[in-house]
């Protein structure tokens, strides 16, 4: 670095946190669910609701839902061939700083902001893919320090310390009895399905007369979707693992290139 300041000759590399399109691409594959296949038509990935579903307006006329592809493996593939439309932007990756798909962009921003804790350590989709990892490593390994030790492999490419190790299971232990004081609740859950609505009502107004009216969107992929592993399909030590699965994939760790 002292030979090199100004890294001309990429001498060294000043750590950075993964881009929004590398973070998606990394907790997938560690919950074993990214899929690398090489080209094909674009994607469409889960969104936020609100987001989804929002009104929105393409040349003049009313543009349809957001609707993501019905498959995990379709929906999961690599950010790259996730579909990009004006005046839509994915809010998970947009407080990641990607940039927005309605103007050139000559140089992506990187910053630092309370939004991306909120968005990565308590959003559902975040959690969802804690649930996959922790359904991944108990399929995987059956004693819970080795649980715990390939958690760590996969997250941050070594084993963990013996401190690490101790903190890990207790937290894993003390929240496996919280999770179970929480059955009846999980067990209330509605599935993905059922929960996914099959039409959205929309209100307009009449540009020439300027009167209200409505109109219904139906959203013919909700038949087809096939919902992600929940809280709901694992038992309650699956889930109290998701919790030190969430905490692993918000290091600093796993987000940052040294």
């Amino acid at each position: 670095a002292e030979l090199d300041p100004h890294r001309i000759s990429y001498a060294a590399f000043p750590p950075r946190r993964l881009e929004a399109e590398e973070l998606r691409d990394a907790i997938l594959r560690v919950t074993s669910e990214l899929n690398l296949a090489v080209g094909g038509i674009p994607i469409r990935p889960e969104l936020n609701p609100e987001v989804a579903l929002q009104p929105r307006q393409v040349m003049g006329t009313f543009a349809p839902a957001w609707q993501p592809s019905p498959k995990p493996e379709q929906r999961h593939r690599r950010s790259i061939y996730a579909l990009k439309l004006r005046g839509l932007r994915d809010p998970a990756m947009e407080v990641f700083n990607q940039p927005s798909p309605d103007l050139s962009c000559e140089f992506r921003e990187s910053s630092t902001v309370t939004p991306q804790v909120f968005a990565l350590f308590n959003s559902q989709a975040s959690y969802d893919r804690a649930i996959s990892f922790a359904a991944r490593l108990k399929k995987e390994t059956n004693s819970q320090p080795a649980v715990i030790t390939r958690a760590f492999l996969l997250a941050f490419g070594r084993e963990p310390k013996a401190e690490e190790l101790r903190a890990c299971l207790g937290h894993w232990q003390a929240m496996t009895e919280r999770q179970r004081d929480l059955k009846s609740q999980i067990s209330n859950l509605k599935s993905g399905v059922a929960a996914r609505p099959r039409e959205v009502l929309r209100e307009a107004v009449e540009e020439n007369t300027g009167e209200k009216f409505r109109f219904v969107e139906p959203l013919d992929a909700a038949a087809d979707f096939v919902p992600d592993l929940s809280a709901a399909d694992v038992d309650a030590e699956t889930r109290a693992l998701a919790e030190v699965c969430l905490v692993l994939l918000n290091a600093n760790e796993f987000l940052m290139v040294d």
